[in-house]
C-alpha cells in the first residue's frame, strides 16, 4: 500500500511538471494568456528552473517513459526526472540539440537529434544512426508500428529502423 501511494504520488508529480513546463511553453509563445488559472482555486504549482537542476529553459519534447521517469529533451541534450531532481542523460550525442522523443514498446528511448541523425537509447547502452545511415540529418518525428518498426519523419522523406537495418524513403540523395 505504501509503494502504491509513493508511486501515485511520484505520478501526481510528474503530471504536474508536465503541466507546468507546457503552460510556461505556451505562456512563452503564445499570447501571453495564463493557461493555469486553477492555480488559483488551490492547486499546487512548482516551477523548476536551472536553479533545480533544469538543464536549459528551452525545453523541445517531454515524454512520460516506461519506467515512470519524465524524460526531457532541450537544446542541450537529454535529462530524465524522477519528481525530485533532473538527471543528465550523458548519450554521447554528436549534437546535444534533441528534437523529438519515443519509447519503444520493447524498451529503448529513440532520440531524433537536430542536424545528426537518430539515437537509440536502452540500459545505458547507445546506438547512433547518423545523418549518412537515415538518409536525412534533421529527425523531426517518431512512430513505432505494431511489427516493431521505427519510422522517423525526416525534413525530406523518411527512414525505417528495424532490427538495426535502416531502409531509407524519399528522394534519392
Amino acid at each position: 500500500m505504501i509503494a502504491l501511494m509513493r508511486v501515485s504520488r511520484t505520478l501526481l508529480r510528474l503530471v504536474l511538471l508536465t503541466v507546468v513546463l507546457l503552460a510556461s511553453y505556451t505562456l512563452s509563445y503564445g499570447q501571453g494568456r495564463p493557461v493555469l488559472s486553477g492555480a488559483s482555486r488551490g492547486y499546487t504549482v512548482e516551477q523548476w528552473t536551472a536553479d533545480e537542476g533544469l538543464p536549459d529553459q528551452s525545453l523541445t519534447e517531454l515524454m512520460i517513459g516506461g519506467d515512470g521517469y519524465l524524460w526531457v529533451g532541450s537544446f542541450v541534450g537529454l535529462s530524465r526526472f524522477d519528481g525530485v531532481r533532473f538527471t543528465p542523460i550523458l548519450l554521447d550525442l554528436p549534437s546535444a540539440n534533441v528534437r523529438t522523443l519515443m519509447q519503444g514498446s520493447d524498451g529503448p528511448v529513440w532520440v531524433g537529434i537536430v542536424g545528426d541523425g537518430l539515437a537509440r537509447h536502452r540500459d545505458g547502452m547507445l546506438s547512433l544512426f547518423g545523418a549518412k545511415d537515415v538518409g536525412g540529418n534533421d529527425v523531426r518525428s517518431l512512430a513505432e508500428d505494431g511489427a516493431g518498426r521505427v519510422w522517423a519523419g525526416l525534413e525530406d522523406g523518411l527512414a525505417i529502423v528495424h532490427n538495426g537495418v535502416v531502409t531509407r524513403m524519399g528522394p534519392a540523395r
